[in-house]
């Protein structure tokens, strides 16, 4: 088997020859898979951190995929628990202290550009700083006012309070659970060193600490280093003053990291921009040739030519064109400020436009396919940056990419759930809970709300698998239905007390003019009876006449018939009283017996009035005394 032809390098000659006597042109590449970018390929995992947060920051195309990529998926919290207090509390921790979505949000950064995300807790200490005098001993806050400190040469001096005395500090810190000053740290991945042991896989975390933070702390010009200093644990302040690094601690560090396949070094996964480092490298060469062209060809040159009149007769030949070029260049000047002007010219003149071609140069077409080839490097459609996607025309496009943040909402989940909430359970005596994020759907998947829709009206399915398919919370969703219906029921019991009340005054009101009116309907009955009473005993005195009274009695008492009077007539008291009066002033007392026995049978009314008005008489009869029937005796010396 012959061997692969070698390459060699001749200077002198400026080509590179191979062994089979073939000359090669500079341009000739090693290999076949060699290609200008290759020059440039990141040699470490660092540098190659460095490029990738270069291409994130500033490219055009890069940045806007991997962020919608990032916010796409970050979809709203659901707690797994029917315990309303228990939900509160961790909503109080997750949303309103760590503001969980949004450090998603930038993990998933991370992760997209380095390929790698850590993420440590950072729990809540106070520090006391212990004055070392034996005869004091006493202990303070920093955030007491009356303590003056300083952090110099590595220690923590000032003037003790309770001594008085210039003093270094002994430092004592002590952890203590207060939800709200929980945060949650992001480290650099650059500052992050792996040390993974291939054979068992224990994994080392070690963090560099970088050089602006040890500035930062060392330097004591004006205190500025106070607010580093003042809650930066102590093991990192020793590790400064040592100028070593620190090994944070394997239970509190999360590391997510891309899949990938297994090669020399695994314990940091692979940037998912590095597969499109080639096709940025291109992308950015065609946008130097576009602005060059933009620059160069955009606008044309334009030439003013004297041209022959006729034959070959020239006009440099008799004309001094160097006044004919100032003519003319004076003639474009006063054009531009009076475009109506005329002019006239020696001789006919052309115009030569040199450049002007970018449109013909332009290189819209290759970018567009270089964006396209980014987009596809990333694993994501080119349309979701111009948001010119939909659900019918990309259906197998779609589930592919819903596919794929699925996978990613499953590793929030579990960074979720197995690191967040099991730290701090166990930290800060909070209730066991799952939670998950809402489940990732399509927006404009129409046609799979509706079906679930249509298997609930045929009662095939729960409520509840309807709710979670629209995306809502089923527990959530039967709260406000509670809260909606005791509402309702709130505004429905107001109306009917309203309305009862209504119907209360209104049937007061109408039972108090019904008796109004029955009153005065009464009143204009007794009146009217009355009168009609008084008619009839006049009628009956002036047809009887009052000599013959104990007749017209007599008629009153035994009446005819068709006339008025007998029992069915009912007098008034006074009309009683009148006629009693009459009928005993004008009847003899030998007929008053006789009489009385027929208005008793008849008339009982006027009879009891006889009886009564007879019985009054006899009492003023006794009560009144009889006049003396002698004089009284006078003295003797009395005069008449």
């Amino acid at each position: 088997m012959s061997s692969q032809p070698s390459i060699t390098h001749n200077p002198g000659s400026g080509l590179k020859t191979g062994s089979d006597g073939n000359s090669r042109t500079l341009n000739t590449y090693p290999h076949p898979y060699f290609d200008l970018s290759n020059q440039d390929v990141p040699r470490t995992v660092k540098e190659l951190f460095r490029w990738c947060l270069f291409l994130y920051m500033s490219h055009s195309e890069i940045a806007p995929l991997i962020n919608k990529k990032c916010s796409y998926v970050t979809t709203e919290l659901v707690y797994n628990t029917e315990s309303v207090k228990d939900k509160k509390a961790w909503q109080e921790v997750l949303e309103e202290t760590l503001d969980i979505r949004a450090f998603e949000r930038m993990m998933l950064l991370d992760y997209e550009v380095f390929g790698n995300a850590f993420c440590s807790i950072s729990y809540p200490f106070d520090r006391r700083l212990i004055c070392p005098q034996k005869a004091c001993d006493q202990g303070h806050r920093m955030s007491d006012p009356e303590l003056k400190w300083h952090y110099r040469e590595h220690k923590f001096k000032g003037i003790c309070p309770s001594c008085n005395t210039k003093v270094t500090f002994r430092v004592e810190d002590t952890q203590v659970k207060r939800r709200k000053a929980i945060r949650l740290i992001r480290w650099f991945p650059e500052y992050i060193q792996i040390l993974k042991n291939e054979i068992t896989g224990y994994t080392r975390y070690i963090y560099k600490v970088p050089r602006w933070i040890r500035k930062g702390v060392v330097n004591s010009e004006n205190d500025q280093n106070k607010y580093l200093v003042e809650d930066m644990p102590m093991v990192f302040l020793d590790a400064i003053r040592e100028g070593k690094d620190v090994e944070l601690d394997a239970d509190n560090i999360y590391h997510m990291r891309t899949e990938g396949c297994s090669y020399y070094d695994s314990s940091y996964g692979i940037p998912p921009l590095l597969t499109v480092f080639k096709d940025a490298w291109l992308y950015q060469t065609y946008r130097r040739a576009q602005e060059a062209i933009a620059v160069e060809h955009i606008l044309p040159l334009r030439l003013l030519i004297p041209r022959p009149v006729g034959g070959d007769h020239s006009p440099h030949m008799h004309n001094d064109l160097g006044s004919w070029a100032s003519r003319m260049q004076g003639i474009v000047s006063k054009w531009r400020r009076d475009p109506n002007a005329i002019f006239t010219v020696p001789f006919p003149s052309d115009v030569q436009n040199v450049g002007g071609d970018a449109q013909a140069l332009n290189v819209h077409n290759d970018m567009r396919q270089v964006r396209e080839q980014i987009a596809g490097g990333l694993d994501l459609p080119a349309d979701l940056i111009y948001g010119n996607m939909s659900w019918s025309g990309s259906s197998v496009t779609l589930r592919m990419l819903e596919n794929t943040f699925i996978n990613v909402i499953g590793k929030l989940e579990r960074f979720l759930n197995k690191f967040i909430i099991e730290r701090l359970t166990s930290w800060g005596d909070l209730p066991e809970i799952e939670i998950t994020h809402r489940n990732f759907k399509m927006a404009d998947d129409a046609q799979q709300k509706q079906i679930a829709l249509s298997l609930r009206q045929t009662n095939t399915v729960s409520d509840r698998t309807v709710i979670k398919e629209l995306g809502f919370d089923y527990a959530t969703e039967q709260k406000y239905k509670r809260e909606e219906e005791e509402e309702r029921n709130e505004v429905m019991g107001r109306q009917m007390l309203a309305q009862a009340e209504s119907q209360g005054r209104a049937q007061v009101l109408s039972a108090k003019f019904e008796a109004m009116a029955n009153a005065a309907r009464e009143q204009a009955a007794e009146k009217e009876q009355k009168d009609q009473q008084i008619q009839s005993y006049d009628d009956l005195t002036s047809r009887k006449g009052r000599t013959d009274i104990a007749q017209v009695v007599n008629s009153v008492a035994t009446p005819s018939p068709g006339e008025l009077g007998g029992s069915k007539l009912q007098f008034s008291s006074s009309m009683l009283d009148m006629m009693a009066d009459n009928a005993m002033k004008s009847t003899p007392p030998e007929m008053m017996d006789d009489m009385m026995q027929r208005l008793g049978k008849s008339n009982p009314q006027l009879a009891a009035a006889i009886v009564k008005r007879q019985k009054s008489g006899a009492m003023a009869t006794a009560a009144a005394k009889p006049l003396p029937e002698q004089k009284p005796p006078r003295s003797p010396g009395a005069g008449i």
